[in-house]
């Protein structure tokens, strides 16, 4: 799957993640966002998480932050 538009992901444990934009620049991981956790009783995008374009949060290997699906 190719990360190419903004928007919520699904990763690969299941969790939602928020992608806010992209590196124009020639890097391995261009995509950038947060995942969704909960805070103060509601779930919302915290941290600040980098992808390849592939949705990849590793270069080698799988991860559970790996983006499989987007939602939306």
């Amino acid at each position: 799957m190719i990360i190419d538009k903004l928007g919520d992901y699904r990763t690969r444990d299941g969790r939602k993640a928020n992608i806010f934009g992209f590196n124009d620049n020639d890097v391995t991981f261009p995509v950038r966002g947060a995942v969704y956790k909960m805070y103060r009783g509601k779930e919302r995008p915290r941290g600040y998480f980098i992808w390849m374009k592939d949705g990849r949060s590793r270069a080698l290997g799988e991860s559970g932050l790996d983006l499989v699906d987007f939602i939306g």
